[in-house]
């Protein structure tokens, strides 16, 4: 084996090849180097960039909440002066109810006393009812 390596280093076109070789390899490396360092210097700006974004989009997402939970708090607000005035209005219709009834109830009695009216004044005038 040591011949081998022998004849190798003393002939020149051996030699060479394996130089040429040895230079390609150490070539290859350098760019793989290269390589892996862009890959990295790239993920990190990525990751950067990602986290700048997310801080934003966090932000976002924040002032969205606030802005809905103003909203939601502005709508039960809303919804609770309406069954407010709502309940107002109900109790106001039940008393005119209530007094159209009455109303109703005295129409009745002022009929049933024009009636008892125009069979006095009739029977004042001598008319008589069959």
């Amino acid at each position: 084996m040591n011949s081998t390596i022998a004849n190798t280093i003393s002939d020149p076109t051996s030699f060479k090849a394996v130089v040429d070789y040895g230079l390609a390899i150490v070539g290859l490396f350098f760019i793989t180097k290269f390589l892996v360092w862009l890959v990295r210097y790239i993920l990190e700006k990525n990751e950067k960039r990602e986290d700048s974004h997310m801080s934003l989009l966090t932000g976002d997402v924040k002032k969205a909440s606030e802005a809905m939970t103003s909203m939601v708090n502005a709508i039960n607000s809303f919804k609770t002066s309406v069954e407010e005035a709502h309940k107002y209005q109900r109790e106001e219709h039940n008393k005119i109810l209530d007094n159209q009834g009455k109303i109703g109830e005295s129409l009745i009695k002022v009929n049933d006393s024009l009636g008892q009216v125009s069979e006095n004044l009739g029977r004042i005038n001598g008319y008589k009812h069959d």
